[in-house]
């Protein structure tokens, strides 16, 4: 089957009217955060199961008993890493969000206020030029 044709000129209403996913719409999860908590949770498994099962050896504990902590401490720590990386993912969110929310009321209830604190980051980091006295009136 043919695919559509799709000009890099072509608008995202035309381009989801072909069928395609625009990049707004998809749900894609940032890898290095991925990579992250696998190396993370990874090496806070494996040095935690290997002093566990260390000990347990050196106790001379039966080798079947060996294995059953070792397997024990690895389900353990799976589910307190997914948990914990779980509420700090959920935390940072609910963060992100209020802070979002705070500014929102904060340029509905005091506007001038905010369009100067924007001016003041935009002129930090060099979009606004300070010595021009309408780059500001323009800007807004």
């Amino acid at each position: 089957m043919k695919q559509p044709f799709i000009s890099i000129n072509s608008t995202t209403n035309e381009i989801e009217e072909k069928g395609y996913k625009t990049t707004s719409e998809e749900n894609h999860k940032n890898l290095g955060e991925i990579v992250k908590s696998v190396v993370y949770g990874g090496l806070d498994g494996i040095i935690t199961t290997f002093a566990i099962v260390s000990s347990v050896h050196g106790a001379n504990l039966p080798q079947a008993v060996v294995l059953v902590v070792g397997f024990a401490n690895v389900i353990a720590n799976a589910f307190s890493m997914g948990i914990g990386d779980y509420l700090s993912e959920s935390a940072e969110f609910d963060y992100a969000r209020s802070e979002r929310n705070r500014e929102k009321w904060e340029f509905e209830n005091f506007k001038e206020g905010e369009i100067m604190e924007m001016v003041e980051i935009y002129e930090k980091k060099g979009m606004i030029s300070k010595n021009k006295k309408n780059s500001k009136k323009n800007f807004f």
